[in-house]
């Protein structure tokens, strides 16, 4: 694929401001003339000129979605072909090896892409050692996988190895790619699974991860950080709560700790059979309760005080502006009944993975859940997400995960 023959769209002055900023979207509402994408076929490739006709940079389309054009390069000589791929593949994937390599406790397992902040915008690959999902949020990435498939091959041999990369899977089941007209597909389209099987690994925890099957990826990467550091606050003697547990990362972590026990909360049963079975290997099953259902139903049958420390990971529950009211209230409520079962001077981890939920109003929700309840939060840290998720500075949508760490 070139830059050859590339039709041409037009903004209005109302981009002005964000093309500045060198921000990587376009949006519906900057083009001045819609109706030249709509003739393009979704996922085409055009080059972006300002209201004055200047060259701005060349993305690719997509008229369905808000996000009109996704900017892939600032460089109109730049071929958009295999090679442009594999170098900004490269790219990535050498910078998160310092933190999360193989020789790290993380072992290669990693979020390798984080979309527009590797510019790649609508693309999200994750590594699980020789094993990697490739995850389109954006239907221009959609139409390109067999080039991304190809490229990311070529870009993990060259950059970790001839046995960097055993299997790819592709997966379009994600809400972001449902938005943008995607179809629904979760299949393996290159290599064969490792026979050792698919894991996560944080620390010397290796948690085994279903790449077709699991959420999103497969694992969330992005609470890494934070979960290290409500590691470090535990308390001795600790009673854990792992609320929306998924594969149980934060209540593992604290079992290899050394907390006396841990309640494992989800609503789903395979994902907490994977909890059981790590615990079983690990011989700390005589350590855990597993719930499971929906948590706050769960959560309230719960006697208060009944924990020292909690882990509180929700998923979204604000997803569009339209959810906004409904989502601060849930949040509310999460947050008041984790603070009713949680001792005196406990420590709670809380997160939101809300966008639309600014750190600031997330803060003072939690700072309300707790003096309603007649205790005072103090924030010990305020996290975000792991250093495999950097943000593009200016860019607000790209910092989406909130967390604190508190004494209550």
């Amino acid at each position: 694929m070139t830059l050859e023959k590339i039709p041409c769209i037009e903004l209005n002055r109302q981009a002005d401001k964000r093309l500045k900023e060198r921000h990587p979207w376009v949006f519906s509402n900057e083009v001045a003339d819609m109706k030249r994408i709509q003739r393009l076929d979704p996922g085409a490739l055009v080059d972006v000129l300002d209201c004055h006709g200047n060259y701005v940079g060349t993305g690719f389309t997509n008229a369905n979605s808000l996000i009109a054009v996704r900017i892939l390069s600032r460089d109109r000589e730049e071929h958009l072909d295999e090679a442009f791929f594999v170098k900004r593949f490269r790219t990535a994937i050498a910078l998160r090896e310092r933190f999360y390599g193989k020789d790290t406790p993380a072992r290669g397992t990693y979020r390798a892409i984080f979309g527009e902040s590797d510019t790649l915008p609508g693309l999200i690959v994750d590594r699980f050692g020789s094993t990697w999902v490739i995850e389109p949020h954006a239907l221009g990435m959609a139409v390109l996988h067999k080039t991304l498939t190809s490229a990311l091959v070529q870009a993990a041999t060259e950059e970790l190895g001839a046995e960097a990369c055993a299997a790819i899977v592709l997966r379009t089941d994600n809400r972001a790619a449902q938005l943008e007209g995607m179809e629904k597909r979760a299949e393996l389209v290159y290599g064969e699974f490792p026979k050792a099987g698919v894991f996560a690994v944080e620390g010397d925890i290796h948690i085994p991860v279903s790449p077709l099957e699991g959420q999103k990826t497969g694992f969330f990467f992005d609470q890494r950080e934070n979960r290290a550091a409500f590691i470090r606050a535990l308390p001795k003697k600790t009673y854990v709560l792992d609320a929306y547990c998924h594969l149980g990362a934060w209540g593992l972590q604290a079992l290899a700790a050394g907390a006396l026990s841990v309640t494992f909360v989800d609503q789903s049963e395979t994902a907490l059979a994977t909890v059981k079975k790590v615990a079983t290997e690990r011989g700390w099953i005589s350590r855990c309760t597993f719930l499971q259902g929906d948590a706050m139903t769960l959560l309230k049958e719960l006697p208060a005080g009944s924990f020292n420390a909690i882990a509180l990971d929700p998923p979204a529950f604000i997803t569009s502006k339209k959810t906004v009211i409904p989502g601060l209230k849930a949040y509310a409520e999460n947050n008041a009944v984790a603070i009713r079962l949680l001792r005196a001077g406990g420590i709670l981890s809380t997160s939101s993975c809300s966008y639309h939920c600014e750190e600031e109003r997330f803060e003072s929700i939690v700072g309300r859940a707790a003096t309603d309840a007649g205790r005072t939060p103090k924030v010990l840290y305020r996290g975000a997400a792991a250093w495999d998720h950097p943000f593009i500075a200016g860019m607000q949508e790209s910092r989406y995960l909130k967390n604190l760490l508190l004494v209550i």
